[in-house]
């Protein structure tokens, strides 16, 4: 995810994020359909994260949805961060420290 956005000039691809940040505030019909949007990718973090827990590798003492949440917020902030900075470091900085509260 870091290559791409670095690759892409860290100009956003994501329909989610746009509408999220710019339209849901206002209109209830985008919002509910980002929001579906975005419960398929947390459920991809989530099957991810159990996997990580079965390997024994990620912490098991917060729920798998919460620590899906957390590191979703983590790699998009950071990504918005890097956006108007254009240095990838803060990318590669926040997937370290995420990856380091969740693992085990």
């Amino acid at each position: 995810m870091n290559d791409l956005n670095e690759e892409r000039a860290f100009t956003s691809q994501c329909l989610i994020q746009k509408i999220g940040g710019e339209c849901a505030g206002t209109h209830p019909a985008l919002r509910e359909a980002a929001n579906t949007q975005l419960a398929a990718m947390l459920s991809v973090f989530e099957g991810t994260i159990r996997a990580g827990q079965d390997a024994g590798e990620f912490r098991t003492d917060i729920p798998v949805a919460r620590l899906a949440k957390y590191l979703h917020a983590q790699l998009y902030g950071a990504h918005t961060l890097a956006r108007l900075s254009h240095d990838r470091s803060v990318m590669d900085q926040g997937l370290q420290m995420a990856l380091t509260y969740i693992s085990s």
